[in-house]
C-alpha cells in the first residue's frame, strides 16, 4: 500500500515537473472547488407588452387651385369678317360729302371730330337691330302712297310701330303734344295715322340722308 502511495505522489510529481518545463499549470489546482461555474443569469421578468398607441392619420385636404388671372389676347373678338366691314363702312362714308357724313356722325350723336368716324362706325356695329329695322321701314312706306302706307303701319307690330316713332323723334325731333312711350291696341290706330302723316311730309332730301345712313348701317348688320 506504501509502495502503491509512494508510486501515486511520484507520478504527481513528475507531472508536476513537466508541467512546469512545458508552462502548464499544477493539476492539483483544477479542484472542483476551484473551477468557476458558468454563471446563469437570472430568469427576466417577463415584461408586460405595450401594443403601441393608434396615431390618427391626418388626411390633407387637397387645396383648390388658385384662381388664375383671365388670359387676354391681343385681337381677342376680331375676326377678317369684322375687319372687313370696318373698313367698308370706312370707305362708304368717306364717300359721302360732308352733309351727308355729318348727317351720319349726328345720328350718333358723335362729337369728338378727332375720331367721329370711328365712333360712328362703332356704334353702327354695336346699334340695336330694332333700331335699324324701323329705318328700314321708314324709307320704305315713305315710297307708297298715303293708303298704302296707312295700312302698312297698321299691319305692324305694337313694338314695331313704337320704334318708328322712336326713331322718327330722334330724325326730325318732336312731332307730337304728348310724348308716346307705348303702343297697344287702344292706341295704335292714332299712333299709325301720326306717323303716316309725318312720313308723308317728309323732306325729300332728308329721306336721301335716311337712306345713305340705313347704307351705312346696312354693312355692319349683314
Amino acid at each position: 500500500m506504501s509502495n502503491n502511495m509512494s508510486d501515486i505522489e511520484k507520478m504527481f510529481a513528475e507531472a508536476a515537473g513537466a508541467a512546469e518545463s512545458t508552462g502548464e499549470k499544477d493539476p492539483s489546482i483544477y479542484s472542483m472547488e476551484s473551477i468557476q461555474q458558468p454563471k446563469v443569469d437570472p430568469k427576466p421578468t417577463p415584461q408586460p407588452k405595450v401594443e403601441p398607441k393608434a396615431t390618427q392619420r391626418v388626411v390633407e385636404q387637397p387645396r383648390a387651385p388658385l384662381a388664375s388671372k383671365p388670359q387676354v389676347r391681343k385681337g381677342e373678338g376680331l375676326t377678317v369678317e369684322s375687319i372687313s366691314k370696318i373698313l367698308e363702312m370706312r370707305d362708304l362714308i368717306d364717300s359721302y360729302d360732308d352733309t351727308e357724313a355729318n348727317f351720319v356722325k349726328g345720328y350718333f350723336n358723335v362729337n369728338d371730330e378727332g375720331s367721329a368716324v370711328a365712333h360712328a362706325i362703332y356704334n353702327a356695329l354695336v346699334a340695336d337691330k330694332r333700331d335699324l329695322d324701323a329705318l328700314d321701314k321708314i324709307a320704305k312706306s315713305k315710297k307708297l302712297d298715303a293708303a298704302e302706307r296707312a295700312f302698312y303701319l297698321i299691319g305692324l307690330k305694337n313694338d314695331e310701330v313704337l320704334a318708328i316713332y322712336e326713331q322718327l323723334e330722334l330724325l326730325i325731333g318732336s312731332f307730337t303734344d304728348n310724348e308716346i312711350t307705348s303702343v297697344n291696341d287702344s292706341n295704335k290706330l292714332t299712333v299709325c295715322r301720326t306717323l303716316e302723316k309725318v312720313i308723308a311730309e317728309l323732306d325729300s332730301k332728308l329721306v336721301e340722308y335716311i337712306e345713305k345712313l340705313q347704307n351705312f348701317v346696312s354693312i355692319a348688320s349683314k
